[in-house]
């Protein structure tokens, strides 16, 4: 796979199952040709209310990051196609959606079905990378976005409601 001329795009991407299918030349009159398949979570964990699977594709560093009904978040290279870090969630509901800096491409938000978002550090590796836990919501998060200008704003949102928190992103 080359990264520079893959672009992925979660809602195209993933199956209902839980299968990550990775495409080129999506942009050529001929269609999309599939490049790799692989099932994106190894382990489902079922919650109260599933998620089924979440995705974020971090086109610089060529990861793709996928939770959802699962107690990890798993970041697969698509260059290698195998998977580089499995982070814990240390959450008692599954996630429901996942950002990253576009900028660094060190850090990673994540929504939970309880409301609770955790900012994740992917230099302090798999078992400490959870950096910080927001508390603010208290329902499913349906939306997590970091802003592309500066990567300094984190907008959430549960069904209509949107907060922006700054962030602030240091080099280790």
């Amino acid at each position: 796979v080359s990264s520079s001329k893959v672009h992925m795009d979660g809602a195209d991407l993933c199956t209902a199952d839980g299968n990550i299918h990775i495409f080129r030349e999506y942009d050529q009159p001929g269609g999309a040709l599939l490049t790799s398949a692989f099932r994106g979570l190894l382990e489902k964990h079922p919650g109260s209310r599933r998620s089924g699977v979440v995705t974020s594709w971090e086109q610089r560093t060529g990861h793709l990051l996928v939770g959802g009904d699962s107690r990890y978040i798993r970041t697969w290279d698509a260059r290698i196609e195998c998977p580089v870090y499995d982070f814990p969630t240390q959450a008692g509901s599954n996630c429901t959606a996942i950002t990253s800096d576009h900028i660094g491409g060190s850090v990673f938000v994540a929504g939970f079905g309880d409301g609770v978002i955790r900012i994740f550090d992917k230099r302090l590796g798999d078992e400490r990378a959870i950096v910080r836990v927001i508390r603010q919501h208290h329902t499913w998060i349906k939306n997590v976005t970091m802003q592309k200008n500066d990567g300094q704003e984190l907008v959430t949102g549960r069904w209509v409601i949107t907060t922006m928190l700054e962030l602030v992103l240091t080099p280790l």
